[in-house]
């Protein structure tokens, strides 16, 4: 089968299924069987001849790597409109214009015969021939050295006037064409030679998790987890859900998910570790895709912008579900509570947990529905809020979904689902805002908050120090939220593109604070 043979050299349209749009030259060769089409020369064959013939189509994103064995350039674009020959190898530029193709399409001038030295001892040779001779049997020593010597003077006198005059001769050898197209040479020799070495550079990324793993201090920067408690998590993650099996996030409107498995998928260039790596590093530090595919991608190990929100989904969504199918693990028994009870909680004995609203700043929606249902009248910005308990030592023990800012405290904590967890005579510290004693009576547990002033100019003694001390438990409470704002992809505003991951993104970063260490002893 023959293969359609199109021209690549600037705008020209010339192709070979429609002969009788040729040009006019283009015919006359075809109808007597010459080569129209001349086939680019190969990379292998030379780079420097490829180079100039790709300079010389004068074409953006044309390089060395789009040649194939069908690309032509035809032969109009040579001097003469013949194809290349001996003294004009290259085509012509595509950039060039009328008088420069005049210019560089003039014959060559040859180089001038070399010029025949003519002896100008000739004659002197002639006149002396009718001396008498002498034999050098006649002569002494010392006349014998000086003849030789003047002999040699001569000779030396002789060769370089002759090359001098050769030099000269040879001047004019080379054209300007002939020149400017050695300077292209050697500009391409040049650029072949810096590509070379820069390829041979070893690029190291700084970032990746080999160089980061090394140092616990910059995996907890990074990650928020040091070194050990990152190998622990991933352990925890694979014995759970085999990760070489998971089913990969896809892009929305992509039918066909990707699985990890799948030999041609890009992520599998990446272990396990490193995806769990590239998730955890953009949820605590907060980057976007595209800064994080070119903090991570080398020459060796490219990695996109789509490859990252694939991996980042995949991995908090796994996660997410992983930690609510531990709800009921997360949230201790009241006995073994007792055994890691903390000192600051001995005159409380019976605490089950604190609980607290925190939220989050999200991006403000255009829909004026949605921002008056995220607005916060306390925050005054638009935000989610979540409902979470903390155990006594300090670990989070229920996180609730996010709901949106405009929700009351009292609201929260009756959806939230909380309530399924408290037991008979457990009792609950929470804030003023919390008035919800009549939501915990029927299952015969107790809040305890602050108390109120209520008109009075100020509190009781034993009002006073119920406070206090209700206070000083509760801290650990703001402790934990602190430590959760730390992750930047939520503690900063969260952009409406997250929106839908943005409940699963703070359950998991609450699991990653539980696993730093303990607040309260």
């Amino acid at each position: 089968m023959v293969s359609t043979k199109h021209c690549c050299w600037g705008t020209c349209n010339s192709d070979s299924r429609f002969p009788d749009k040729l040009h006019k030259s283009l015919r006359e060769m075809l109808e007597l069987g010459m080569k129209i089409f001349i086939p680019f020369p190969k990379p292998s064959q030379g780079s420097e001849r490829c180079q100039r013939w790709v300079n010389a189509c004068s074409r953006e994103d044309f390089t060395i790597n789009n040649i194939t064995r069908n690309t032509y350039i035809c032969a109009l674009h040579w001097p003469g409109q013949r194809g290349p020959t001996d003294e004009f190898p290259d085509p012509l530029k595509a950039n060039f214009t009328a008088q420069e193709v005049l210019k560089a399409s003039r014959p060559k001038r040859k180089a001038p015969q070399p010029r025949v030295l003519v002896n100008k001892f000739a004659k002197e040779d002639d006149s002396d021939s009718c001396l008498p001779s002498t034999s050098a049997e006649d002569l002494s020593e010392a006349e014998r050295s000086n003849l030789e010597t003047e002999d040699v003077c001569t000779e030396n006198e002789l060769s370089g006037w002759g090359e001098d005059e050769n030099n000269k001769g040879t001047q004019t050898e080379f054209t300007k064409h002939e020149l400017s197209s050695k300077i292209e040479t050697i500009i391409i020799k040049n650029e072949l030679k810096t590509k070379t070495s820069q390829d041979c550079v070893n690029i190291v990324n700084k970032l990746s998790y080999e160089v980061v793993a090394k140092d616990s201090n910059h995996m907890k920067h990074f990650v928020g987890l040091t070194t050990p408690q990152f190998e622990v998590l991933y352990d925890l993650l694979n014995d759970v859900c085999p990760l070489n099996s998971i089913t990969y996030w896809s892009v929305a409107g992509n039918r066909n998910p990707v699985k990890a498995n799948v030999p041609a998928n890009r992520e599998n260039v990446w272990s396990n570790k490193e995806k769990l790596f590239i998730c955890l590093l953009r949820l605590k530090c907060g980057f976007a895709v595209q800064t994080l595919a070119f903090l991570l991608s080398t020459p060796e190990k490219q990695i996109s912008a789509t490859t990252i929100r694939n991996i980042f989904t995949t991995f908090i969504q796994l996660m997410f579900k992983i930690s609510r199918d531990m709800e009921y693990v997360m949230f201790p028994s009241k006995e073994l509570l007792k055994r890691y009870h903390p000192k600051v909680f001995k005159s409380m004995p019976r605490v089950r947990c604190s609980v607290d609203c925190t939220e989050f700043r999200v991006q403000t929606s255009r829909n004026f529905a949605r921002q008056g249902n995220t607005f916060s009248a306390y925050k005054h910005a638009n935000t989610y809020k979540c409902l979470m308990a903390v155990t006594p030592n300090g670990r989070a023990c229920f996180v609730s979904d996010l709901f949106e800012g405009d929700i009351s405290d009292v609201e929260i904590f009756e959806e939230s689902g909380i309530l399924k967890h408290i037991e008979p005579y457990d009792v609950i510290l929470a804030d003023r805002g919390f008035t919800v004693q009549h939501l915990v009576n029927p299952l015969l547990a107790q809040i305890n908050i602050p108390a109120f002033l209520k008109g009075r100019k100020s509190l009781s003694v034993a009002e006073e120090l119920s406070t206090r001390k209700i206070a000083k438990a509760r801290i650990h409470v703001e402790r934990f939220n602190q430590r959760l704002k730390q992750f930047k992809l939520v503690g900063r505003t969260i952009p409406l593109s997250l929106a839908p991951l943005a409940t699963q993104m703070v359950v998991v970063a609450c699991g990653l604070v539980n696993f730093q260490e303990v607040l309260c002893k």
